[in-house]
């Protein structure tokens, strides 16, 4: 789906935003989405599309935030199912 999002002459905030959901979810949930990460990614599925610095960064960015949004949300779970005896 990220590499689908990309597939335009031209990305706009929306495809952006869109497309740091979909990679954000998908990252590693312990390591951070860095610019490197975006261009390391884009590189390997060949999405063919030149980003901006700007771009990138702003991806990134939005990427780890969402990543760091779902393992926040993961561990305050696993937490209280230690708190209430359950293990995972």
């Amino acid at each position: 789906m990220y590499r689908e999002t990309l597939k335009v002459s031209e990305l706009n905030e929306e495809q952006i935003e869109a497309a740091a959901r979909y990679l954000g979810a998908a990252a590693d949930k312990n390591t951070a989405i860095s610019d490197e990460t975006i261009e390391a990614v884009n590189i390997i599925l060949g999405t063919g599309l030149n980003l901006s610095n700007s771009q990138v960064n702003s991806l990134a960015q939005k990427a780890d935030a969402i990543r760091a949004e779902i393992l926040a949300a993961h561990d305050s779970a696993q937490e209280k199912n230690i708190e209430a005896g359950h293990s995972n």
